[in-house]
């Protein structure tokens, strides 16, 4: 993997880095201690009364997607085009869990993720954010300043 990562460009990091953290999310919010009321947390459902940092309102089929999205994340990474993809396309499904998260009674059973008014700002942000990098980012590489000499460059010998 250190080979594909120094080869990455601005977006892979971005897409390997946001899936990295999904699959860390995923695994934190099966840690007691680290999810608050870990014992009350449920399969789905706005029932769990596990919370993530004691923030974030999370379920074993939360974490799961979590889990699902940063080995996606990783996958696409290999790829410009799936890099973008994975960023933009995850924001825009961010996005929509946002507004979902808004418009939805939190104590009613269409709940079923769940969310919480922390996940659902969290959501926003992540959203704008991954759409933001998935279309500014540059696809490619920058290359070296000129006048400015790599390692490589100054090791070799001048003749």
């Amino acid at each position: 993997m250190t080979q594909t990562v120094k080869k990455s460009t601005p977006v892979q990091m971005a897409a390997y880095i946001l899936g990295a953290v999904f699959l860390l999310i995923a695994i934190l919010g099966f840690i007691p201690g680290i999810t608050t009321n870990y014992g009350s947390m449920e399969f789905a459902g706005h029932e769990s009364g596990a919370k993530l940092l004691g923030l974030f309102q999370v379920s074993v089929l939360h974490n799961l997607v979590h889990g699902a999205f940063g080995i996606i994340g990783l996958a696409l990474a290999r790829t410009v085009t799936g890099a973008r993809a994975f960023l933009v396309g995850g924001g825009l499904i961010y996005l929509l869990l946002w507004l979902y998260g808004l418009f939805i009674d939190h104590g009613s059973g269409a709940n079923f993720i769940p969310v919480n008014h922390a996940d659902n700002w969290l959501h926003l942000g992540l959203g704008v954010g991954m759409v933001l990098l998935g279309l500014l980012l540059p696809p490619r590489r920058q290359p070296a300043p000129a006048g400015r000499h790599t390692a490589q460059s100054q090791n070799r010998p001048d003749r």
